[in-house]
């Protein structure tokens, strides 16, 4: 029952693109230039989402993304602790404040939250919200975060509970595209 294929309707379609050019007007809007790489992470999530065959596994899919979006929280608190609110806008020149920072982290985790409700609903939407927390919040965070480590000689905020957030952003992805594990 719940390895039906994917069908997008055109009102989804439309949703789904609504909410993708929100959400890269809000990202720029609260963090600047120095979240880019989010906004081509959206746009890389609904091409996937949208041109690729995949399917509506909610009995597989639902635990693990929940046990990633509780890895996302600690991922925040390390990334919080240690500075990376400091350390990656000084990358690109900008500067973010605390609260910043936390707001913005705490509406995208509101958001991956309301995206499992609508996985647990099998709303075929809430599946645009776990390819982008498996491609970025996982796959894209765990190698990033290593490589600035890497880059700069030392520890780059974040970069521990990073790795484990590659492995569920890993089997996510394969998850939603229907390879066997």
């Amino acid at each position: 029952m719940g390895k039906q294929p994917a069908s997008i309707s055109f009102e989804q379609n439309i949703t789904a693109i609504s909410f993708i050019m929100g959400m890269i007007v809000f990202n720029y809007w609260m963090m600047g230039i120095a979240i880019t790489i989010l906004n081509l992470g959206l746009i890389a999530s609904y091409l996937i989402w949208k041109k690729h065959s995949w399917h509506l596994r909610t009995e597989k899919i639902l635990p693990l993304y929940l046990a990633g979006i509780a890895l996302q929280m600690l991922h925040l608190g390390e990334e919080y602790l240690t500075g990376f609110q400091t350390a990656l806008p000084a990358l690109v020149g900008e500067e973010w404040s605390d609260s910043q920072f936390l707001i913005f982290n705490f509406i995208w985790l509101f958001i991956f939250t309301s995206a499992a409700i609508g996985v647990f609903q099998k709303f075929t939407t809430a599946y645009l919200i776990v390819f982008f927390y498996a491609i970025m919040g996982g796959i894209v965070n765990g190698i990033a975060h290593p490589l600035l480590s890497i880059f700069q000689g030392n520890y780059f905020p974040g970069t521990f509970t990073a790795l484990p957030a590659l492995v569920v952003g890993y089997l996510l992805l394969r998850l939603l595209l229907k390879e066997r594990l």
